[in-house]
């Protein structure tokens, strides 16, 4: 039986990054999702005022970002002969619809889908100017062991995307200060990244963070960025002299990049859909 799918099915599917799942109680198939995404595209080509999402303008790079982003770490898959690999005709698909709807910021990493996202959106972006979008990677702090090996990443990850250059770069799962200092200080790789920003590699160079308070003011204080991405969604986020309590913190961080003047670029914000699906408790209290 066909779904006639609703544009806020459509991005709730897109919100969780998977095909065929289910949604709003029933399951959708990979054919319905096609034939919305060709729908909608039909509609655009015939004139239809498709709507655009809100944009906000980004200092660091002097233009407009839409405040929703495509994240490419949960994108649709498929299961081949060789194991399951990204959906690709329905990616680009998801991308496509996302790009004409106003959606300019993309954003992946090495570690998504085992170092296939960054090849995937590359590819996928390649149709359009790219001025008209701002691609955003990240150098994979967990798994560096040194400056060379920093270097021939980044140079991969360029390689990947078939781009000369990112518009936001960042440090990416900055946990400990003991591990940002030594591989990012001692070992030079955070010097070596601001010469490829002078070089023009990278346009914005910040960080992703997954530490504590007292890490965070030290970034902030000791060090330049020109924007920082945080964890901020209203189960984690703490008042004015409410002390940080596990992921409950949001709100000294929020402040302090308020405090540098640091743009923040939200993760997590609907906290891996948990805050998406309401108790229905938590539900008849709203309604």
């Amino acid at each position: 039986m066909s779904h006639d799918i609703s544009r806020r099915t459509f991005l709730k599917l897109l919100g969780g990054g998977l095909a065929g799942a289910a949604a709003g109680g029933a399951f959708v198939k990979r054919e319905d999702i096609l034939a919305f995404l060709d729908a909608d595209k039909a509609a655009g080509a015939a004139g239809t005022d498709l709507g655009k999402v809100t944009t906000r303008y980004y200092k660091p790079l002097g233009k407009d970002l839409s405040l929703l982003g495509f994240g490419c770490m949960r994108l649709p898959t498929t299961f081949t002969a060789s194991g399951r690999e990204i959906d690709k005709e329905l990616g680009e698909k998801m991308v496509d619809f996302a790009y004409r709807h106003g959606i300019n910021y993309f954003d992946t990493a090495w570690f998504y889908h085992d170092g296939k996202s960054e090849a995937f959106i590359g590819q996928a972006l390649q149709k359009y100017p790219r001025d008209t979008v701002c691609l955003a990677d990240k150098m994979p702090t967990p798994i560096l062991t040194g400056l060379n090996q920093a270097q021939d990443i980044f140079q991969t990850q360029l390689d990947r995307c078939q781009v000369s250059y990112f518009d936001n770069y960042m440090l990416h799962s900055l946990t400990s200060q003991d591990q940002f200092d030594e591989l990012y200080i001692q070992d030079g790789i955070l010097d070596y990244l601001r010469q490829e920003k002078a070089r023009g590699r990278i346009r914005c160079l910040g960080f992703s963070f997954h530490g504590d308070v007292p890490f965070f003011h030290y970034l902030l204080d000791q060090y330049d960025w020109d924007f920082c991405m945080i964890q901020l969604n209203y189960a984690d986020w703490n008042e004015p002299g409410e002390a940080p309590s596990g992921s409950r913190q949001a709100g000294d961080l929020y402040r302090k990049c308020r405090e540098k003047d640091v743009p923040i670029f939200v993760m997590e914000p609907v906290k891996g859909g948990n805050l998406a699906n309401l108790s229905s408790s938590a539900e008849a209290i709203l309604k």
